[in-house]
């Protein structure tokens, strides 16, 4: 599983300020990463629940500035630097977790030795105390099918990962 999520694009549209800052800081080498897998998941159809999170000087500012560049994103089509066209939509029914958080879902179409899928990514990004945060759904299904993955599964996770991340972040 840890070879089709790390191919993941997690950059802002060309638009956003700070998207070199957001690259920089949510670097993969610089997260620590869970990864929680479905038992339904295959390396050609992964389905799972991610979770980054970065420790940030001035994480206030920090998600401030983030908050603003992904509303930018938001609405917007774009190709990303892997190749693929990345589309970023509003997206409701996440929880709202930490000190300050946004979702957004976004969504691509990806080519896999079995043919295109649909990668579903709904996601949150929040702050807690000094910690950068980004839980994501991932969902890579047949062009055209609903995505295994339901709002109400996610908002239950994102909540549990939230209680267990304010221990870490106090």
């Amino acid at each position: 599983m840890t070879a089709a999520t790390s191919t993941l694009s997690i950059a802002l549209c060309p638009e956003a300020d700070n998207a070199s800052e957001f690259d920089r800081i949510t670097a993969r080498q610089n997260a620590t990463m869970v990864v929680l897998t479905a038992p339904t998941s295959t390396q050609d159809r992964p389905v799972a629940v991610i979770e980054n999170r970065w420790i940030v000087a001035d994480s206030s500012a920090h998600f401030g500035r983030m908050k603003a560049a992904i509303s930018t994103c938001v609405g917007k089509t774009w190709t990303a630097a892997s190749g693929q066209q990345e589309t970023w939509a509003s997206m409701t029914g996440l929880p709202k977790i930490g000190d300050g958080s946004i979702s957004f879902l976004a969504t691509a179409k990806v080519a896999t030795k079995s043919g295109e899928v649909e990668r579903y990514l709904p996601t949150t990004v929040a702050r807690f105390a000094n910690l950068a945060v980004m839980l994501q759904g991932l969902d890579d299904h047949d062009v055209g099918k609903a995505p295994t993955l339901t709002i109400g599964q996610l908002s239950t996770i994102f909540t549990e990962a939230a209680t267990k991340i304010e221990h870490i972040a106090t």
